[in-house]
């Protein structure tokens, strides 16, 4: 049981760091494009697309522990799991900071958006890289 658990909810992480590297990330590009054209049109499908997954993603979190023994939950969250959350927080601190340094140096006016979104992915993909089996 707590097996499958964790597999599920590696394979939520997982769709969670995709969803929310293409909705955001083609957010980000499209304002590259000039409005209209092809360009912006694939990169903002992308971002739907991946906005779509990471929605599912989050309904897929909300439905993780329904039904299931509460000693099955519990076993999801050990030791491991929480210095895991820790480390990958860390890593996703200290990616933020490193950003905010470049970014001061280069483009200050997308530093606070760039900010979350390196420290989301970062904090996910150190997650998911500490977590793997």
């Amino acid at each position: 049981m707590v097996e499958r658990l964790v597999r599920r909810r590696r394979t939520i992480l997982w769709g969670s760091f995709i969803g929310y590297g293409l909705f955001y990330g083609g957010i980000l590009l499209t304002e590259g494009f000039a409005p209209g054209s092809t360009g912006a049109v694939i990169v903002s499908a992308i971002a739907l697309g991946g906005w779509v997954v990471w929605v599912v993603s989050i309904v897929r979190v909300r439905l993780l522990g329904r039904g299931v023994p509460l000693q099955a939950r519990r076993a999801l969250v050990d030791e491991l799991w929480r210095a895991n959350v820790m480390r990958s927080m860390a890593f996703a601190f200290w990616a933020m900071l490193a950003l905010q340094v470049i970014a001061v140096l280069t483009r200050p006016q997308r530093a606070p958006e760039l900010t979350i979104y390196v420290g989301v992915m970062t904090a996910l993909g150190a997650f998911l890289y500490l977590d793997r089996e």
